[in-house]
């Protein structure tokens, strides 16, 4: 006679940068120990292939299959902690240093308060001359995973990622997409920019949505008063173990 199973809940939630709602269940056990494990090995593929393969596993999209690997980094930030924060518990402890003295404090993070953050100034298009525009798309877990080794002070590194983030170009008479072009294609358009171009580029990615969240707290050694901002996958991916801003 076969163990009986036991059925899991099951939560909604709605994805930031599309606003869809999906419905998912909280972790098993052998899917926390495989992101334990992950989080221990340090290594950022092992991560991000881990988080992959769990968050698919406990999404439900309905009819159309989620591809999470496509969505912006954001939203499987946002996804994994709200899963986190139903497997796990909403209140977790962490430590974070005091920019103060730097003593290490242990304290608590409520997971349900956590949430998107959307600057104002922020648009996906960009006119790059009155005939030209350029229309963005945000960085997948994909796009990282390919271009891990990006070094900000090489520019043939930063204009690997700031072409594949073109969603389309257009002119007064054409739109020209990702479908009808190649890679290369973009990134030569982008080397034929000047670097005024490329900073109205670059302000996408600087007001780009962001899960961030202001902890404040009491520092233990200097009792100051002090916050820090959570807002990178280390600060949130495991919340059981010591992290630091």
């Amino acid at each position: 006679m076969p163990l009986p199973s036991v059925s899991t809940p099951k939560y909604e939630l709605t994805i930031p940068s599309t606003k869809k709602k999906v419905k998912f269940r909280p972790f098993l056990v052998r899917e926390e120990k495989i992101l334990l494990m992950a989080s221990e090995s340090k290594n950022q593929k092992q991560i991000v292939n881990a988080l992959r393969d769990v968050l698919a596993g406990c999404i439900d999209s309905g009819k159309d299959k989620l591809d999470v690997m496509s969505l912006p980094t954001f939203d499987l930030q946002y996804i994994f902690l709200k899963l986190r924060s139903k497997s796990v518990g909403e209140i977790v402890d962490i430590t974070v240093k005091c920019p103060k003295c730097e003593s290490v404090n242990p304290t608590q993070l409520d997971l349900s308060e956590v949430e998107i953050s959307y600057p104002e100034d922020h648009v996906k298009e960009i006119q790059i001359t009155d005939a030209v525009g350029i229309v963005m798309r945000y960085p997948t877990f994909e796009m990282v995973e390919g271009n891990k080794n990006i070094d900000t002070n090489d520019i043939d590194s930063v204009i690997d990622v700031l072409s594949l983030c073109i969603e389309q170009i257009y002119d007064q008479e054409n739109v020209y997409g990702r479908k009808d072009y190649t890679d290369k294609d973009f990134k030569d358009f982008v080397y034929s920019l000047t670097q005024s171009d490329l900073t109205k580029m670059q302000s996408f990615f600087d007001t780009m949505p962001a899960m961030k969240h202001e902890l404040n707290f009491t520092c233990i050694k200097c009792e100051a008063k002090e916050s820090v901002t959570l807002e990178s996958l280390d600060d949130f991916f495991t919340s059981d173990s010591p992290t630091s801003p």
